[in-house]
């Protein structure tokens, strides 16, 4: 009935609000199969995914953005069928840590093309196609920022926030692929400004996660620790995650780890733990970072079983060999440890990639730290090239 499925709906919005995302998504999801109509049961379906994109859970998103895009297509609301569907694209190229499906190149170019042929001309939904199309080409190229601007100029044009958050999103990725640590952090606060007032319904929460979350990269990026601190702060205290504290605190314990604030780290990394055993040990790999830097702080201490022990939660947050992009900044914390054990020749090996060939955006914000601890591993290694290494940072 609409009475059920409004309870529903109203206990999966206070679910949310109150940070208790898996029984939100739940929730959400229990609405649609109580949905009066299509159009109904598909709101509540996009609200779902919205949670759990929130609570990296990348899998269910784009699960539940494509059943709604059924549904809304069922409802014949095109428009909104489209909608999902250039978010679950966007998502598989935007979001591609919080994914452990085997990586499928064709689908979002599929799915785009779909949400193109039942737009129309809703300008909302165009924006939100351009903006999903600004995470198909490669930051590292030239054209895209032509890209970008076209998804900011459409989202500006039709007023959508959701839309032009998501174009300021690959603007900061392609800032940082070009090293501009400063720029991109400036990007990523303005994207928290402009999010904030919004009321904070599931897939706002998700803009404004990231948002947060792309600061702290980008503060990490540009040396500001102190900045990036605070922002991973504010990640922790956010009541969106106060169910998925391994979520919570993630950041802080890359942070806490690259200022040498050991107890922090240390802290940090027994609510991590203790959060991400209690969440049924999910597969998250945007979540490794945090667990090699748990890794390294104990190397450094030498307490080889807790390190160990962190190495097992690095792998299995992600048992497969599909993800690679963390590799650099699993080099980088492996090489801190080797250094400060006095194991300068192993610490050069690890390093074995030049700095310059990190041109990714999630490489580029470990570029200016990888390259220092590449140049120092090779004078401390009397590697010939060393003076060279100097010179290049």
């Amino acid at each position: 009935s609409k009475d059920a499925y409004e309870g529903k709906m109203l206990l999966a919005t206070l679910c949310h609000r109150r940070g208790i995302a898996s029984e939100a998504q739940w929730r959400f999801e229990q609405a649609a199969d109580l949905a009066p109509d299509d159009r109904h049961a598909a709101d509540a379906l996009h609200l779902a995914a919205g949670v759990a994109a929130n609570r990296l859970a990348g899998d269910d998103a784009i699960r539940l953005h494509r059943a709604a895009a059924d549904l809304a297509l069922g409802a014949g609301d095109t428009a909104a069928a489209a909608r999902n569907l250039a978010r679950a694209a966007e998502l598989w190229n935007r979001a591609d840590g919080t994914i452990t499906a085997s990586r499928d190149e064709l689908a979002p170019r599929a799915l785009l093309d779909e949400a193109r042929r039942m737009a129309g001309g809703d300008p909302i939904t165009l924006a939100r196609i351009a903006a999903a199309e600004a995470f198909t080409v490669p930051e590292t190229e030239e054209a895209s920022a032509q890209v970008i601007d076209a998804a900011l100029e459409a989202a500006r044009r039709a007023g959508d926030t959701m839309a032009e958050s998501t174009a300021l999103d690959r603007r900061t990725t392609m800032q940082l692929s070009l090293g501009q640590g400063r720029a991109a952090l400036a990007n990523a606060l303005y994207r928290i400004e402009l999010l904030t007032p919004q009321v904070l319904d599931p897939c706002v929460g998700f803009e404004l996660s990231d948002a947060h979350v792309m600061a702290v990269e980008s503060a990490i990026a540009a040396g500001d620790l102190a900045e990036a601190r605070r922002l991973a702060e504010r990640i922790r205290d956010s009541p969106l995650h106060r169910e998925d504290v391994h979520v919570a605190v993630a950041r802080l314990i890359v942070v806490s780890s690259l200022e040498g604030d050991w107890q922090r780290a240390l802290a940090a990394g027994d609510r991590f733990r203790e959060g991400w055993e209690r969440a049924g040990s999910p597969r998250r790999p945007t979540l490794r970072r945090a667990a090699r830097a748990m890794a390294m702080v104990y190397g450094m201490r030498g307490d080889t079983a807790a390190r160990d022990e962190w190495m097992r939660i690095f792998t299995a947050l992600v048992p497969t060999a599909r993800q690679s992009h963390d590799q650099h900044s699993s080099a980088f914390f492996e090489s801190l440890m080797l250094l400060h054990l006095g194991r300068a020749h192993e610490a050069v090996r690890c390093l074995e990639i030049p700095p310059h060939e990190l041109r990714r955006w999630y490489q580029s914000i470990w570029r200016p730290w990888y390259a220092a601890a590449w140049a120092e591993a090779g004078v401390l290694a009397g590697e010939p090239d060393a003076a060279e290494r100097i010179a290049s940072v």
